[in-house]
């Protein structure tokens, strides 16, 4: 058995900086680039401590959202209700949509 500790910090304006890093007991794995955005290609970064980093540039044909359009339309034209794992079931989708508009009413 074994004990898992995370601590997270997220703001949609911290610095205005688009990476994220995940700290384990052995090493890290940190993303500098922003995935989200059209045209950019993400680097991450990856490396045991006290080790050199490896950096692993990956491509993409477009911004998160042009894969997420391709996935809902492949199962609209397979007759399928919901993506297929891991993407987010329909309950899974339903609770995300009600934290988000609770997060949208905190903020207005």
């Amino acid at each position: 058995m074994f004990t898992v500790q995370v601590q997270l910090h997220t703001a949609e304006d911290y610095g205005l900086r688009h990476q994220f890093e995940l700290l384990g007991s052995k090493g890290y794995l940190r993303c500098d680039s922003n995935p989200w955005l059209p045209g950019n290609n993400s680097r991450l970064v990856i490396a045991e401590y006290e080790q050199p980093e490896r950096v692993i540039d990956v491509s993409a044909d477009g911004d998160g959202f042009l894969y997420l359009v391709r996935n809902v339309i492949d199962a609209i034209e397979q007759g399928q209700l919901q993506l297929n794992h891991p993407a987010a079931n329909l309950k899974d989708s339903a609770q995300i949509t009600v934290l988000l508009s609770q997060w949208y009413e905190t903020k207005n």
